[in-house]
């Protein structure tokens, strides 16, 4: 019985991220129609909560395979030359060389050590075949299948920047897509190939804790899929690695902390839609405490921590009160994670460590921030480059964000 109440817990650990049954007051843990929300292909999320800012661009959802989306241009074909990535990324390890080893944090102390993303491999990875494409696209890292959206500018030779859009947990990259509808081709100075990818379904129980994404520091799956899909990318397009931004909704914010913990260098600049940053202490004190203290055993929290001297810029949003993880379990209700308390808690630490922030809060529960569009998102984003110096202003995010700046 033990055995069973801990792996109850454990199953439970954020389930709501991305579950509208269960992301706001006390929720259930099947979905409306009885399905199993822990079955990954029932889309048991918060898919209907929120409306798309499409803008009329693309009003379809691509099919899971490799074609291009009715009406988008196709990406040029490769010509069949190998492309070494180091020509355009010294010091990064890609397929054609694997003397090159990309170091994330090469300024380890014995303070701030983390196990480092183990890239040592010859051919790590395995860009698409033939080529990234609109739509959907797999690819091979570390041994795994995966896949990730692409919605591409219209003109291919031309510098763009990135965007990755991290889902929920429990959602999937083809409804979030559609939901979140990022449009390449929104800021006429800096076009953006937006990077939808999906997660592997890691659920929140030993040995592999994650939340959908592989959120352990160090030797990540997720980490290593990033820093592939930016290597494909750039054999293939003209990539201003300057302008390379993540988005994340709940899980996926996670997932975007943890990408600018362990490379702000590469992501400077970052906009989490309920989120958290677990290399802050006062953040994992809003966990509730049995399930802190089991992940404090199989994961022990070594997120990098973030120097001050990197910087950067984060917008962080929560949605007030009901902004919480709690379920009804056999008619106890289970708090599991408060994202307006994280979201308090962010700020000040953020700013702690050099970072700026734009701290935005809605009071509509468990939802990217119903005021602002991803227009106005990829506004603002563009606004950033890694290495110039920080703007100041809201770049067309609503004035009720408050802007503030490093201690």
């Amino acid at each position: 019985m033990l055995k069973y109440r801990i792996f109850l817990v454990c199953l439970l650990l954020l389930v709501g991220c991305g579950d509208s049954r269960v992301i706001s007051n006390v929720g259930n843990i099947e979905d409306d129609a009885g399905n199993d929300a822990f079955e990954h292909d029932t889309m048991s999320s918060d898919s209907g909560s929120y409306l798309p800012d499409t803008g009329g661009w693309d009003s379809g959802v691509p099919d899971d395979v490799g074609t291009a989306d009715s009406g988008w241009a196709d990406a040029e074909e490769l010509d069949g030359e190998v492309f070494d990535a180091d020509a355009h990324n010294p010091g990064w390890a890609d397929a054609t060389d694997s003397g090159n080893v990309f170091d994330p944090n090469p300024a380890d102390t014995a303070s701030n050590d983390v196990d480092e993303p183990d890239l040592e491999e010859e051919a790590w990875y395995q860009c698409p075949a033939g080529g990234i494409t609109n739509g959907w696209n797999k690819m091979q890292v570390g041994g795994r299948e995966r896949g990730f959206f692409a919605d591409l500018p219209a003109d291919h030779k031309r510098s763009m920047g990135l965007l990755f859009s991290w889902h929920g947990f429990l959602e999937r990259a083809a409804f979030f897509r559609l939901q979140r509808g990022f449009n390449p081709n929104a800021v006429a100075n800096l076009p953006m190939a937006i990077l939808t990818p999906e997660d592997t379904f890691m659920l929140p129980l030993p040995p592999e804790i994650g939340l959908g994404w592989d959120v352990r520091p160090g030797d990540s799956r997720d980490l290593h899929f990033f820093l592939a899909m930016i290597d494909c990318m750039d054999a293939q397009f003209p990539v201003m690695h300057e302008a390379i931004y993540s988005y994340g909704f709940s899980a996926g914010a996670v997932m975007s902390a943890l990408i600018h913990s362990t490379f702000p260098d590469i992501v400077n600049t970052v906009y989490l839609d309920s989120g958290g940053w677990f290399n802050d202490p006062d953040q994992r004190a809003v966990v509730n405490p049995l399930i802190a203290t089991l992940l404090q055993f199989t994961w022990n929290w070594r997120w990098p921590g973030l120097d001050w001297a990197d910087g950067g810029t984060a917008v962080v949003t929560n949605g007030g009160p009901h902004d919480q993880i709690r379920y009804n379990v056999f008619g106890m209700d289970l708090y599991i994670f408060n994202l307006q308390a994280a979201a308090h808690a962010a700020v000040p630490f953020l700013r702690e460590h050099g970072r700026r922030v734009l701290n935005c809060e809605h009071t509509a529960g468990h939802m990217p921030h119903p005021g602002i569009s991803t227009n106005a998102i990829q506004h603002f984003l563009a606004a950033h480059r890694t290495g110039a110096p920080r703007p100041v202003g809201h770049f067309g995010l609503p004035g009720s964000c408050q802007e503030l700046h490093p201690y």
